[in-house]
């Protein structure tokens, strides 16, 4: 890529592979589903909502708004107006059937509007950008001197156990749909680069998801784990490596992760930034 990136990206045979996953339209109705109905995502969502209700703002794009499940939960407080734009086409047909707000389809690194927004989100969204500045740079184009960026991501220096999977020789052998992955100093880097200022930076572990997705699979350990997974099949070689460490040392890893986050090892990397020129 020509940007000066400072992360890690996946190249050569798997990054074509991953673009195959992507392309084939992987964010099917099946995953939307999935997608409206998960409750990591959900408490997430309102993990955000709670950080933007101290800022300035009122209307609001959520880019790679998938099922327009945010979208919905900020246009239901009825303090903001949220606009959701997605390339999926599932995505968007669901959303505008079963979510409150406008939504477009558009490619997320050339989509244009023709109005600015006071917040731009990005929630789990720049890890699936092979050109993360161009993204940051189009979707600065709508945001007026003084409006914020909130982007989200998986934190690459958690000590949960998908960061040691990203981090592990087999992350090198079976992809999965995630080109990126960040460290905050390279997130931070990233956005400085693309014309915006960091104002904050934090880390966050929804540790109480884990624990209550751990005594659900106590009860399935003889059944079907994972119901969706995502876009990468469920048989694949690094579903099934990852999923035989699905076990309690997992989620002990994830309480430390949780009691560490305050040193920005949380699972989720959390980043809000300022347009000022």
């Amino acid at each position: 890529m020509s940007d000066n990136y400072k992360g890690w990206i996946l190249r050569g045979h798997l990054l074509e592979r991953v673009n195959s996953i992507q392309d084939a339209d992987a964010y099917n109705p099946n995953w939307v589903l999935w997608h409206a109905g998960n409750k990591d995502f959900s408490v997430k969502a309102k993990h955000l909502r709670r950080i933007i209700s101290k800022l300035p703002v009122r209307t609001i794009i959520d880019v790679g708004c998938a099922s327009g499940v945010l979208v919905d939960m900020l246009n239901r407080t009825g303090k903001y107006e949220a606009t959701g734009v997605d390339k999926s086409e599932s995505s968007i047909s669901y959303a505008n059937s079963h979510a409150r707000g406008t939504f477009y389809r558009a490619d997320i690194e050339d989509f244009k509007s023709d109005r600015t927004y006071s917040l731009v989100i990005l929630m789990h969204l720049l890890e699936h950008c092979y050109q993360p500045q161009k993204v940051l740079r189009n979707v600065r184009e709508y945001v007026p001197v003084g409006g914020y960026i909130y982007v989200s991501v998986p934190n690459l220096l958690s000590w949960d156990e998908h960061s040691f999977w990203r981090r592990s020789l087999a992350s090198t052998i079976f992809a999965d749909e995630h080109l990126v992955a960040f460290s905050p100093s390279a997130l931070v880097s990233t956005l400085n680069d693309s014309g915006w200022e960091v104002a904050k930076v934090l880390t966050k572990t929804h540790f109480h998801v884990f624990l209550e997705n751990f005594i659900k699979g106590l009860y399935r350990q003889n059944k079907k784990v994972h119901e969706y997974v995502g876009p990468l099949v469920n048989n694949s070689p690094g579903r099934l490596l990852e999923n035989i460490v699905h076990s309690p040392l997992r989620y002990l890893v994830c309480l430390n992760a949780y009691l560490s986050q305050r040193h920005n090892r949380g699972a989720e990397l959390i980043v809000l930034a300022k347009r000022i020129e």
